[in-house]
């Protein structure tokens, strides 16, 4: 048996035989990803401006990404009541990170 030693942190980059005909059938769709991400966070965009809690989204132009969240800033101190809003309508929220201050 031989052995070899980590000289330094990387990461494994190979997949089984599964995972890799999941993700060559997943590249198949990206187009309809891509269409769909973008209409959910254009949507979201839109629908958000009428809102009554001051919200900013982090972006607004989706034609050179492919998003895989939606993220928005809540600026007036009612982050609860909109998650809750948002939960009532079906949408499920997370708060990703908790700022220090």
């Amino acid at each position: 048996m031989e052995f070899r030693e980590v000289t330094h942190i990387g990461f494994r980059y190979h997949l089984s035989n599964i995972h890799a005909a999941l993700g060559l059938s997943q590249l198949n769709k990206l187009t309809d990803f891509e269409k769909s991400r973008r209409w959910a966070c254009q949507t979201y965009t839109e629908s958000l401006k009428e809102f009554h809690i001051k919200i900013k989204s982090i972006s607004t132009c989706f034609d050179d990404v492919i998003p895989f969240i939606y993220v928005v800033c809540e600026k007036s101190n009612q982050r609860e009541a909109l998650r809750q809003f948002l939960a009532k309508n079906g949408v499920e929220t997370h708060v990703h990170w908790r700022p220090i201050h």
